[in-house]
């Protein structure tokens, strides 16, 4: 067996199962969406978004991203609530307000 080349990488399971992670996520979500989320099923449905939600998870471990990588912080909720609480605020009073009314 051949040395890698200089500055090159070698592809380890993880980094293979790390590539294809997102592919399945994406194909079981269609395959939920257009086959199994009409019929009748409940089983089924909740096994696949079981194994849709445990890509998700595996994706991050895989990935190993920490909770601050995938968005998941404190530190910018007081700013984010300010920039855009008045007019979340403003949105519901509408979407209610046109509810009551129809």
């Amino acid at each position: 067996m051949s040395k890698p080349r200089k500055g090159t990488k070698t592809l380890n399971a993880v980094d293979g199962l790390s590539a294809a992670l997102p592919v399945l996520f994406a194909a079981l979500s269609l395959v939920y969406i257009w086959f199994i989320q009409p019929g009748e099923n409940n089983g089924l449905k909740a096994l696949i978004l079981t194994i849709v939600i445990a890509i998700s998870f595996a994706s991050n471990i895989a990935h190993r991203d920490r909770l601050q990588d995938i968005g998941l912080r404190l530190d910018n909720l007081w700013l984010s609530a300010r920039e855009v609480g008045i007019a979340t605020i403003l949105m519901a009073v509408v979407v209610i307000g046109i509810g009551i009314i129809a």
